[in-house]
């Protein structure tokens, strides 16, 4: 019983000391609440009075003091949240860092895109910058070093002829560095300039500066165009000189044409034959107006008398044909007309349509 009496005494107090300790608990944000409670409400009654709405979401941690400072130049994104900065703003920060840029003065962190003077002033109190760690300013973009703007001097213009004028007498008339060098080095090349607007062939020249200098260029505005003389050449008689004079027909060509004529057999029995030979195609219609043939010009072939040499390197006769012609006539005798080369199966009319101009039946 007495035991019993002592365990239900321990437990009450136990009790009342548990009660005793929660309440405590409860007690404190509550004293908390009220020592903070004024000062929360002039502050939101401040912004309510002035619209800013928007920073209702830092009251608290302008309310609440902040006894850590940072360096903005070495803040990470997380650092800059705890302060109120957003996490989106705080990685810009840092990618303006890593880009070159840096701060060397609070007020430099206001040209971050989405620093409000709102977050720079609740910011700002606990920014300390060590200028000691931090490169030599520069002036305008922190990113990049601008050259100074040099101004051009307006040309003092002389007459003068591209071809010969020196370096000195351009500089004293302040033609840019750039197109002097530009002048001599084409004339340097071998280039020469024929008239005043192969000067725009130069590096840096443009319309506007060749405009304004050239009336002191001393050359010619166009060159004289000499008339063309139109020769005219005999398709089977014409020397090597007299193709040469062709337009497009040049030594190579005009060997070409006298080597193939004299294959088949001294001369062309139409024009239309230039065209079997490589290389006259491209120049074909450039020339057919130039050329000439005359009716009867062309040298026969006497199919009775002519060696098997010479017939079997016409362009128009194989090697195989030529033996069987050669051996027919050996066989029957002189050919009287064409009807006896349709008697030689390798021979078809395809090909005496080509070669029968040429061919004669003299016995």
């Amino acid at each position: 019983m007495k035991y019993f009496l002592l365990l239900t005494y321990l437990q009450e107090k136990v009790s009342m000391r548990t009660r005793e300790f929660f309440s405590l608990l409860l007690l404190i944000p509550i004293v908390l609440l009220c020592l903070y409670t004024p000062q929360v409400y002039k502050k939101i009654q401040s912004i309510l009075n002035t619209g800013q709405k928007d920073n209702l979401t830092y009251l608290v941690l302008e309310s609440t003091p902040f006894i850590k400072t940072f360096d903005p130049n070495f803040a990470t994104p997380q650092e800059w949240k705890k302060y109120g900065i957003p996490f989106y703003l705080g990685e810009r920060i840092v990618k303006f860092r890593l880009k070159g840029g840096q701060f060397y003065e609070k007020s430099d962190l206001k040209k971050i895109n989405g620093m409000t003077t709102e977050l720079f002033s609740l910011v700002s109190p606990y920014l300390i910058i060590n200028k000691q760690y931090l490169p030599k300013p520069q002036k305008g973009n922190y990113r990049k070093s601008y050259k100074p703007v040099i101004k051009k001097k307006k040309l003092k213009l002389l007459s003068f002829n591209p071809n010969d004028v020196q370096k000195q007498e351009l500089e004293a008339m302040f033609f840019p560095s750039s197109i002097i060098k530009s002048l001599i080095g084409y004339r340097k090349a071998g280039g020469v300039l024929k008239v005043k607007r192969d000067f725009l062939k130069l590096y840096g020249v443009d319309s506007v500066f060749y405009k304004s200098i050239s009336d002191s260029i001393l050359l010619p505005e166009d060159l004289l165009i000499k008339k063309k003389i139109i020769y005219s050449v005999d398709i089977n008689t014409g020397t090597l000189e007299d193709f040469k004079k062709l337009s497009g027909i040049g030594e190579v060509r005009a060997n070409k044409i006298i080597s193939y004529r004299n294959k088949l057999g001294g001369s062309f029995y139409k024009k239309e034959q230039l065209l079997e030979i490589y290389g006259i195609k491209d120049v074909y219609n450039d020339i057919v107006s130039q050329l000439v043939f005359k009716d009867g010009s062309i040298i026969k072939i006497e199919v009775n008398t002519v060696s098997y040499e010479k017939l079997a390197t016409h362009p128009y006769i194989s090697y195989k044909q030529a033996r069987w012609i050669i051996n027919y006539r050996k066989q029957h005798g002189p050919y009287t007309s064409i009807i006896d080369l349709l008697k030689i199966k390798t021979i078809n009319e395809q090909d005496l349509e080509n070669i029968i101009p040429y061919l004669s039946f003299r016995k």
